[in-house]
């Protein structure tokens, strides 16, 4: 019985040193980079590359993501020129509007706006003879 045990014990720890590492090593795990792989990291610079000409946009953010960014900037824009926070140059291009371009387009319009007096409902009268 004392054999059969120190038999399976035995099997048991060879089997379960294949998961152990062979060398232990506190000062650095297992998983870690090696010393020549980080300082090679760390010493070549990441090229950032600015030319996007011939980038498919379509392709890389999906044709759906570019409507909605189309709309939101078309929605933007509008809500600017309402606010009269940009005007058109001669070019057609929408550039910011100085204070006093914004001044004279916010009075132009207050000019514009009709001066009426608000609608009264004229009142029911209840009729005794109804």
């Amino acid at each position: 019985m004392k054999t059969a045990a120190v038999a399976a014990f035995a099997l048991f720890a060879a089997q379960a040193s294949a998961f152990a590492p062979s060398t232990p090593s506190p000062a650095r795990p297992s998983f870690a980079l090696s010393d020549t792989a980080a300082t090679a990291a760390d010493a070549a610079p990441a090229e950032v590359d600015s030319n996007f000409d011939d980038v498919n946009l379509v392709r890389v953010l999906g044709l759906q993501r570019l409507k909605n960014i189309q709309r939101r900037h078309r929605r933007e824009l509008n809500a600017r020129i309402k606010n009269f926070d940009v005007v058109q140059d001669g070019e057609g291009e929408w550039v910011e509007a100085t204070e006093e371009q914004s001044a004279a387009m916010k009075a132009e319009a207050n000019a514009a706006k009709p001066k009426t007096k608000p609608f009264k409902r004229p009142s029911k009268k209840t009729s005794a003879s109804a």
